[in-house]
């Protein structure tokens, strides 16, 4: 169980780490996105120029840039190749770059206090035929919309409950996933534990769709039947030799008290059968042997 929450825990943290690096490269987009609006605007506003015989002086091309500017809600000025200011619209934002009030850069989820917000600044050049009549001024400020900034925030807590209540789930599941091993392995346990002290009927109802689990089950159950068949014909083959040993034994009593009673005579023919009595007890013995040897070899 353990193992396999760790596992769980690992692949979490990597979909964690994999889910900031995300919304990182995301908020890069945001800013290069921003950067690639510029340049495109200043590519349409050359093309203006180019095709209606404009110059950054006319009065056409400014309500032009300026309806531009308004439509697309770029932050810009606008100069010519002398370093003229013709146009801007800086005045009209909340926050003025040229008068140094930087607005605190957002933490995720709340506007926070993060720092000052870095202003981003830079010159995207207006051509003309390929010659560069002008520059539109970039400055804006690396603070991403409210929007974007609730987007992030809510895919960041999808990602963080999703986890939670992964590890939760995993948690559940990994239990009962691991007693239904370990509980079938407890009755296989306590049933070998009685049959190595004895009790030779002892057997492990198990029931469980793990194919493993039952076949080690099903071979302790057939150690205990075999044990228990072995010791079963132990025991027969101990009264067995006991009752054909006991008879040459109580043959030869009964030769030597009727020698000291007087009733029989010690003489060859009784001696002999004395003789024969001793050499069948002596061959029970070289079969008790045998019994020895054939169990030492696994003879069946």
């Amino acid at each position: 169980m353990f193992a396999f929450l760790a596992l769980v825990i690992i692949q979490m943290g990597i979909l964690m780490i994999g889910s900031m690096l995300a919304q990182s490269n995301a908020e890069e987009y945001y800013k290069v996105h921003l950067i690639e609006g510029y340049e495109s605007a200043a590519s349409e506003m050359g093309s203006a120029i180019e095709t209606n015989n404009w110059s950054l002086s006319d009065k056409e091309f400014f309500d032009y840039f300026e309806g531009y500017a308004f439509r697309h809600e770029l932050r810009i000025e606008l100069f010519d190749l002398e370093d003229k200011l013709i146009y801007s619209n800086l005045s009209n934002f909340d926050v003025d770059p040229n008068n140094g009030n930087r607005p605190p850069a957002f933490q995720r989820g709340v506007g926070g206090n993060r720092g000052d917000a870095e202003l981003i600044s830079d010159q995207v050049p207006i051509l003309v035929h390929g010659q560069e009549v002008g520059y539109i001024n970039v400055k804006f400020y690396e603070v991403i919309k409210t929007n974007d900034l609730t987007f992030f925030d809510r895919v960041s807590d999808v990602f963080r409950y999703t986890i939670i209540a992964t590890v939760f789930i995993t948690l559940i599941v990994s239990f009962f996933v691991a007693r239904s091993i370990t509980v079938p392995l407890k009755k296989v346990s306590h049933t070998a534990g009685a049959i190595s002290d004895g009790d030779l009927d002892a057997r492990a109802a198990i029931n469980s769709t793990t194919t493993e689990i039952v076949e080690l089950s099903e071979s302790i159950n057939n150690l205990g039947s075999t044990l228990k068949q072995e010791d079963a014909l132990r025991k027969q083959v101990t009264s067995d030799m006991a009752h054909e040993i006991r008879t040459p034994l109580t043959a030869l009593r009964n030769f030597f008290e009727a020698f000291m009673d007087g009733i029989y005579e010690p003489n060859t023919e009784n001696m002999s059968k004395c003789h024969d009595e001793i050499i069948r007890m002596a061959d029970l013995v070289d079969r008790l042997k045998d019994l020895a040897k054939i169990e030492e070899s696994n003879i069946s």
